[in-house]
Parts: structure tokens; sequence; C-alpha cells
């Protein structure tokens, strides 16, 4: 069912292009918003929504807890997150047809989140009432041990990527020490 999120912002959302059916998830590798077929298994896939003071709106992610970064206006750039809230979004219905609960979610100077089928679908900015920027909301069903066990696995790969040349050095003296033994 669709609904308007900023009436529960204590639920998970599935952010969801209304034109192409595909939901938007956070690329974790990349540290970028792509879309694709909702996978009810992979929680990055869901987002909360928290209201800022100065009554904008900001997108969190379920699995890392990152935030998509508003590009003060530019077009055409892939959105991607950050541990920062920033100044978020303005969050207005998109009322091009009466009978979709559809949303948009507008950055600045009139550029919004759009779903770019020329860009492989990916969410970039681009001026706001195109039909490429309507997003309709669905509540997510989230089983919290696999989002901590989703949420602990993201935090392990990431110990992993910013410890890589400290992880290579250990493994490498390792080997070092077998080959001095074996002579």
């Amino acid at each position: 069912m669709i609904v308007d999120p900023t009436t529960d912002l204590n639920k998970y959302y599935k952010i969801i292009s209304e034109p192409y059916d595909r939901a938007m998830r956070e690329d974790f590798v990349e540290g970028s918003l792509s879309t694709g077929a909702y996978d009810a298994n992979d929680y990055s896939y869901c987002w909360k929504l928290v209201k800022l003071a100065n009554g904008r709106y900001v997108f969190q992610n379920a699995v890392t807890g990152k935030y998509i970064v508003p590009q003060n206006g530019m077009r055409s750039h892939t959105y991607t997150t950050a541990t920062a809230e920033g100044n978020g979004f303005e969050f207005k219905r998109n009322t091009s047809d009466a009978y979709v609960l559809a949303f948009e979610m507008v950055d600045a100077q009139g550029v919004g989140i759009h779903c770019a089928e020329s860009q492989g679908y990916r969410p970039v900015g681009w001026y706001e009432g195109s039909e490429a920027n309507k997003w309709i909301f669905k509540v997510a069903t989230v089983d919290e041990k696999k989002l901590e066990a989703q949420r602990e696995s993201y935090n392990l790969r990431t110990d992993l990527t910013k410890n890589v040349d400290k992880y290579a050095a250990a493994i490498a003296k390792v080997f070092l020490s077998i080959t001095k033994l074996r002579r």
C-alpha cells in the first residue's frame, strides 16, 4: 500500500520510482544510490525519514545509517550518501496525477531526485516536476535480527576497507616469517 511517510517517522520505507517501479537503495560499495527490483531480504532498500528543525527531511538508510547527500541543485550527478545529515530535502506531493500518492524530494534550485533512465536508472539531480522525479513510498517489513546482522556485515566490511593496509602488512609479515622458518 502506498503511504505518506511523513505521518509515521518511526517506520522504514521502500522508496520506489513511480514511472519505472524501481526501488532506491544505497550501494554502499560505491557510496552512491542506485535502483532495482525491490529485494525484501536486502535492507539497503529500506529508509527512514527524519524531519530536521528547518522543516526539511533527510533519508537515512537502514543498514548503513547514512543519509542521502543534497547536491545543491546540480543536475545529472548521481546522489551519494554520508554520515552527516546535511540540510535535507523539501518533501512535497507531486500532483501531476491526482490518483497517485507520489512525492518529490527537492534538493535546491528547483532540482530534485530523479530516476534517470538515460543513466541506468541512477538517482540523479534533475528539474522538479519531471515524470521521473515521482516517488512512491511503501512501508517496509523489517526483521530487527536480520537488520542487525546486515549492519554487522556492513560494519565488518567497512572496517576491512578502512584497515586494508594494516591487514595486508600483517599477512605479509606472517608469510615472511613462514618463509624464514623454511630456510
